[in-house]
């Protein structure tokens, strides 16, 4: 777990920085690692970390997991349900779909 932590730390770290692209690999990582744990309280935080670096580089498959991200983290009653939201609402936004 302390391995995906750091993945995690390092992929937002690197997304801090507008480095969008380096960013993506290790945030992969550590969302695989929380899967692999079975740990949605770690899970979907890292999956909206990753969603928003997946937004910011334009990429397929943003959307979907900014999308996921929000509706577990609303199912949880995660503190972070209003963050997804907004990262959710200017995915949609930048991409010209309907919110």
């Amino acid at each position: 777990m302390y391995q995906a932590v750091a993945h995690q730390q390092i992929g937002n770290d690197l997304a801090a920085l507008g480095r969008w692209h380096e960013a993506e690999a290790p945030l992969r990582r550590a969302l695989a690692h929380f899967e692999a744990a079975q740990s949605p309280a770690w899970t979907e935080p890292a999956r909206l970390d990753l969603g928003r670096v997946l937004s910011a580089l334009r990429h397929p498959e943003a959307h979907e997991t900014l999308l996921a991200a929000r509706d577990a983290l609303v199912a949880l009653r995660s503190p972070l349900q209003g963050d997804a939201a907004s990262a959710l609402a200017r995915d949609e936004l930048a991409a010209g779909r309907p919110g």
